[in-house]
C-alpha cells in the first residue's frame, strides 16, 4: 500500500494533499474505531464510510469512450458473485425470481458443465433477466469499483499460452489472485460507448485508493505497461509471467474502474462461461505475498518508502 501510495503521486496520479487527506482520514477513523484491522479501516476510508464520510474511489479520473466508439470492454467473476450480484431476489427489487435455476457453482463433469451452460444462456437470452437492479460493481446504493479492461492494445505476444484452458488464461492476465483453482468464471463483454451513456458514471485509472487485490501496483516499466500509461489506464499482473523467472516482466492487461455500471443500459452485452480454473497461483516461496512486496519494493528497504511517503505530506 505504501509504495502504491508513493508511485501514484510520482506519476502524477494522485495530488499529495488528496493523499495526506486520505491518511488523515484513516487515522481519525482508526481512532474512533480502534478495533477495527488496518486493512478493515483502508476500505472503509476508501469507500467513504470513514469518519469524514468521504469517498477516495477514483480519482483518477479518465474521459468516457464517445457514443460512436466502437470498442468493447468485459469484466471477469466467479460464478457465486455472478449469481449474488446479477440474479439473486435481493438485487431485483423483490421479484419472484428467474424461471431458470442455475447453481452457484457448476458441477466439473462434461454433462453438468453443459447443463450450466444451456441454462446460463437461457437465462440471459431472457429479455428481462438483468432488470430492474442488476449491476457490474457492488449493486444497490454502496459506493464500489468495477474493473474493467479492453482489447484495445492487443494480444502480448509475449506471454504464457494456455491451450484449451480460458479461465485460467483470463485468472492470470488480469492477476484474479483471489480466484483459486477452485473457481469458475464468466466474462461480461458490452459495448464502451454505453458507459457515455450512463449518468454520473465515473472511469478513472486505478490508483493506491482503488482497493485493488494483492497483486495490484500502480507502476509497471515495461513497454506495454507504458502504452496502457499513455492512454490512461493501468496495468494488471500476469500471475503466470510474475510466477515464473523467464520472463522479465510482469504486465498482463490493461484496467480501469468504473462505478457501478447496470447491465439494462450496456449495449451489445454477452456472458461467456470462461470454465474452471486449473492452476493455483501466490501459494509458493516464488509468487507468494512475500515475494510480490519484495517485487515492488525494487531494492527500496522499508525505510527508504517511509521516507518517500513522508516527503509527500510534508
Amino acid at each position: 500500500m505504501a509504495v502504491n501510495m508513493v508511485e501514484s503521486c510520482s506519476e502524477n496520479l494522485v495530488l499529495p494533499v488528496a493523499l495526506s487527506t486520505f491518511l488523515l482520514d484513516c487515522v481519525k477513523t482508526s481512532a474512533a474505531l480502534p478495533a477495527n484491522g488496518a486493512v478493515e479501516i483502508i476500505e472503509d476510508v476508501a469507500c467513504g464510510y470513514g469518519l469524514a464520510k468521504q469517498s477516495h474511489l477514483r480519482q483518477c479520473k479518465q474521459t468516457p469512450p464517445t457514443t460512436v466508439d466502437k470498442e468493447q470492454l468485459s469484466n471477469t467473476m466467479n460464478t457465486v458473485s455472478f449469481h449474488k450480484f446479477l440474479l439473486d431476489d435481493k438485487y431485483k427489487g423483490g421479484s419472484i425470481g428467474l424461471p431458470v435455476v442455475l447453481p452457484l457453482v457448476p458441477n466439473n463433469s462434461p454433462s453438468r458443465l453443459r447443463d450450466y451452460q444451456a441454462r446460463l444462456s437461457e437465462i440471459t437470452a431472457a429479455l428481462d433477466w438483468k432488470k430492474p437492479t442488476s449491476t457490474i460493481g457492488l449493486p444497490l446504493t454502496a459506493p464500489s469499483n468495477c474493473w474493467i479492461t479492453s482489447e484495445q492494445f492487443g494480444e502480448d505476444s509475449n506471454a504464457p499460452e494456455y491451450p484449451g484452458d480460458s479461465a485460467t488464461d483470463a485468472r492470470d492476465k488480469l492477476g484474479l489472485i483471489d480466484s483459486g483453482d477452485d473457481a469458475f468464471l464468466l466474462r461480461l463483454s458490452f459495448s464502451a460507448a454505453s458507459l457515455g451513456e450512463i449518468p454520473n458514471n465515473e472511469l478513472a485509472r486505478p490508483v493506491f485508493c482503488d482497493l485493488g487485490n494483492s497483486r495490484f501496483r500502480v507502476r509497471q516499466s515495461s513497454v506495454r505497461a507504458k502504452a496502457f500509461a499513455k492512454g490512461g489506464w493501468g496495468a494488471t499482473t500476469h500471475l503466470g509471467k510474475f510466477g515464473d523467472k523467464n520472463y522479465r516482466h510482469s504486465t498482463g492487461v490493461c484496467e480501469r474502474v468504473s462505478s457501478a455500471l447496470p447491465l439494462t443500459q450496456l449495449d451489445n452485452l454477452s456472458v461467456e462461461f470462461l470454465g474452471k480454473v486449473t492452476k493455483a497461483r501466490g501459494v509458493g516461496m516464488h509468487d507468494d505475498d512475500k515475494a510480490y512486496a519484495k517485487k515492488l519494493q525494487a531494492g527500496r528497504s522499508k525505510v527508504t518508502i517511509k521516507k518517500n511517503l513522508l516527503s509527500l505530506l510534508i
